[in-house]
């Protein structure tokens, strides 16, 4: 690995507490794009994505599968190496709701992220947007840019240490009050 840049050895796309969502199609890393993972399509499938088995929403932040989906059971074929202070876009399939947060966090892989579940305080956040203007109700949100785009990006902290890495996306969506 060359200095000064990290190995994402598996994205993680969870959703907690959402209504609906949909599924990360590709990642840009610079130039290059990355297949997502689609869990409908079947079979193995060549992602820097850990695989799970449904869009459906993770309701409970109790349970193992909040850390990575299918609790980290099934790892990425590929892995994909950026420089620490660069951009990575995740670009969505689809994109059903507007209200609510997105927060992005890695987690320093013991050795491999082939064997490590995510499990441990070992998460801390990069980057974050929740209500950028008007009101709780009749605001703009942090997935409302989602929405409107279908991407986000978010930045690699640039004094990020070199090493291997797991990145995960966070979508709670709020529900207004009728």
């Amino acid at each position: 690995m060359v200095s000064g840049s990290l190995l994402l050895s598996s994205l993680v796309l969870l959703a907690s507490q959402a209504a609906a969502h949909g599924g990360v199609g590709k990642y840009i890393i610079g130039t290059t794009e990355y297949v997502g993972y689609q869990p409908y399509n079947g079979g193995t499938q060549s992602t820097i994505q850990r695989q799970y088995s449904s869009f459906d929403p993770i309701l409970t932040t109790g349970g193992i599968n909040i850390r990575c989906n299918n609790a980290g059971t099934q790892t990425s074929q590929l892995t994909a190496s950026i420089a620490a202070g660069s951009p990575i876009t995740a670009v969505w399939t689809q994109w059903t709701h507007a209200e609510g947060p997105v927060t992005v966090y890695m987690a320093k892989c013991p050795s491999s992220c082939s064997t490590f579940d995510g499990s441990g305080a070992v998460w801390f956040k990069i980057d974050e947007a929740g209500l950028l203007s008007g009101t709780v109700n009749k605001g703009s949100w942090g997935n409302g840019v989602i929405l409107s785009t279908l991407k986000w990006t978010t930045t690699i902290p640039a004094s990020l240490a070199p090493g291997n890495y797991l990145i995960r996306v966070r979508h709670p969506q709020y529900q207004p009050s009728k």
